[in-house]
């Protein structure tokens, strides 16, 4: 009797470790089948890797000329990532520079997932510091028509705009207006803030004239460009001086230097000056043209 109820202890006991065992495969077959089916699931739903998608957006962001992120999209077929994401840029930039934006976020996107395959849309956007004079240009630009010595005042919300517009001289004066015309009806239309524009119209120096140099002929008006210029820039800053003669008429132009770190605007108000004092203080003198440069260490 002692010997078949120890037998049946080994009985009992074998089949415990037996179904120990069953359950320990049960529940092996059924985690395997869980990652499968999850893997499958996720690529049946695009899901994308875990992480991923910060990863990307950020990678994005640290491109230079991407003003933000937006929607990224994100789905994987089988090993394959397929990245669709679009970024925004200044819409002032030009086509090709924004076509480098957009191929320097798909190089750094694939450094984030090799071999993924990237669609990168740009969309323009106006940058939050962009200024007004900047817009005005664009503007202008845009109706073939350069402008510069673009003022802008702020009168609590309400811009007064005041701009130089370079025309083709051939242009009749009525011609010219036109332009200017539609251009002030194009910036108060993107610009509804604007409630006056005043434009200076000047010729843009198109045509072709007649002129003979007559520098080493005319050695006294040289010295006397000179002597103003250094007057107002300083001694031993002015060189190249050129006259031209235009029918009765005299062309002068010359080469100033300034600091290299004065401001452009102040470079031009002193070569500015320069121009109109020669042109008040020398008879027959026309057009004077000072070439701005920096001044050698």
């Amino acid at each position: 009797g002692h010997v078949a109820v120890h037998a049946l202890q080994q009985l009992v006991h074998a089949e415990a470790l037996h179904a120990v065992a069953a359950l320990g495969v049960a529940f092996i077959v059924l985690f395997v089948s869980y990652r499968l089916g999850k893997r499958t699931i996720d690529v049946l739903l695009d899901r994308a890797p875990e992480g991923l998608v910060d990863a990307i957006r950020e990678a994005a962001a640290g491109v230079e000329g991407v003003m933000r992120t937006g929607q990224v999209r994100l789905r994987r077929s089988g090993a394959r990532v397929f990245v669709d994401l679009a970024v925004e840029v200044d819409r002032n930039l030009p086509f090709e520079r924004t076509h480098g934006i957009a191929e320097a976020v798909e190089a750094r996107i694939r450094s984030v997932a090799p071999g993924a395959d990237v669609v990168v849309h740009t969309d323009p956007r106006e940058a939050e510091r962009e200024s007004i004079a900047r817009r005005v240009r664009v503007v202008a630009e845009r109706n073939s028509i350069p402008a510069h010595n673009v003022t802008v005042l702020d009168d609590r919300g309400r811009l007064y705009i005041d701009l130089h517009l370079e025309v083709d001289d051939s242009l009749r004066l009525s011609q010219a207006h036109d332009l200017a015309s539609r251009l002030e009806e194009d910036l108060k239309s993107e610009m509804p803030a604007i409630v006056r524009v005043d434009t200076h119209i000047e010729s843009r120096g198109t045509g072709i004239g007649v002129g003979v140099d007559v520098t080493g002929e005319e050695p006294r008006m040289v010295e006397a460009v000179r002597a103003i210029a250094e007057r107002i820039v300083g001694p031993s800053r002015c060189h190249g001086i050129m006259i031209r003669r235009r029918g009765d008429t005299r062309s002068v132009s010359l080469h100033c230097e300034f600091e290299g770190d004065l401001p452009v605007i102040e470079a031009h108000r002193i070569s500015s000056r320069v121009e109109e004092a020669v042109r008040n203080e020398i008879p027959g003198v026309e057009t004077v043209l000072v070439h701005t440069e920096p001044r050698p260490r």
